[in-house]
């Protein structure tokens, strides 16, 4: 099959999601997590991946579209709920 790297030049939307869900994962700080993205990268994270990752953290999840960012530029952070 592909590599790794072919596959993430495939879809790089979708390496950047999975990168951004991993990054919210290790968010120590109490709060909702708020996932600052590319539009791209959120439309690349399916209603399962969403769910998983509010079931792993505990957490509500707040997204924030920002068309400027790199697909790359994706963070994650703790904000007061």
């Amino acid at each position: 099959g592909p590599s790794i790297l072919q596959r993430i030049r495939q879809d790089c939307a979708g390496a950047a999601a999975r990168l951004l869900l991993r990054r919210a994962e290790s968010v120590d700080e109490p709060g909702t997590l708020l996932l600052t993205a590319h539009p791209a990268v959120i439309a690349a994270v399916p209603p399962p991946w969403q769910a998983e990752l509010t079931r792993r953290t505990g957490r509500d999840i707040r997204w924030n579209p920002d068309p400027g960012l790199a697909l790359q530029g994706a963070f994650a952070q703790a904000v007061p709920s």
